[in-house]
């Protein structure tokens, strides 16, 4: 007897058999039991949705001045006009600038204003001009930037018209995203205008462009054909 007991104590397959069937050996070693794990998880959740709670009453719907602070703590709404020169983007982005009341970004404008205000950068821009080099892309990008981190780009918000460029041999098309990437404000939506080649080369044709402004005209803008009036005739029948 004395034997048998030795060999059975020290058998590992029976020593395991044994903890095996120990039911309560996970409460013996300090876990606590199933039940108490899914009272306090009960208990997480029932804490959580009053926390959700007590937020969603005190937020006020009707409280104006909570409501002009999200207002201006919002992202404004940036827009991204894309498309063939020619196709339009700059009558649309002047259109959507008028709507949402955002800043219009357009790069012969950036360009201009820059002189106009007498930056460093502006100046020289002007002195390239002067001497007939254009203006490298380096420099029209660091424009470009300066603008996008503005306070009133900040505020406002813009429409982008003229980036990214479509000339490869200006600048890459990656670098180009690479710059947009770095924008404080990325662009919300990207406007792609598409149309047909012959049509725009027929739009091109008769296009023209005022020498004080800059402005291109199609032909529908600056002569436009009249409208035929059609006078339909109505009878008036007196049936008594």
């Amino acid at each position: 007897m004395i034997e048998q007991q030795e060999s059975a104590i020290t058998d590992p397959r029976a020593s395991l058999n044994n903890y095996s069937n120990r039911q309560d050996s996970s409460f013996q070693y300090g876990d606590p039991p199933k039940s108490e794990n899914n009272n306090v998880s009960k208990l997480k959740a029932e804490s959580t949705d009053k926390i959700e709670l007590t937020q969603l009453l005190d937020d006020d719907s009707y409280d104006v001045e909570e409501a002009d602070k999200k207002y201006l703590e919002a992202k404004p709404t940036c827009f991204l006009l894309v498309g063939k020169p020619g196709v339009g983007k700059t009558a649309l982005a002047r259109k959507l600038a008028d709507d949402w009341h955002a800043e219009l970004i357009n790069l012969p404008d950036l360009i201009t204003s820059n002189m106009k205000q007498k930056t460093e950068i502006g100046m020289h821009a002007r002195e390239l001009l002067v001497h007939g080099e254009a203006v490298p892309d380096q420099m029209i990008a660091r424009m470009l930037d300066i603008k996008m981190r503005s306070p009133e780009v900040a505020h406002h918000g813009y429409i982008l018209d003229g980036f990214p460029l479509v000339d490869e041999n200006l600048m890459k098309l990656r670098d180009q995203m690479d710059t947009m990437k770095n924008w404080p404000l990325p662009p919300d939506y990207v406007i792609n205008i598409r149309i047909p080649d012959n049509d725009l080369v027929n739009r091109r044709k008769e296009a023209k462009i005022d020498p004080m402004t800059g402005i291109m005209y199609i032909k529908e803008q600056y002569a436009p054909e009249p409208v035929q009036k059609t006078v339909s005739h109505i009878e008036f029948i007196n049936k008594n």
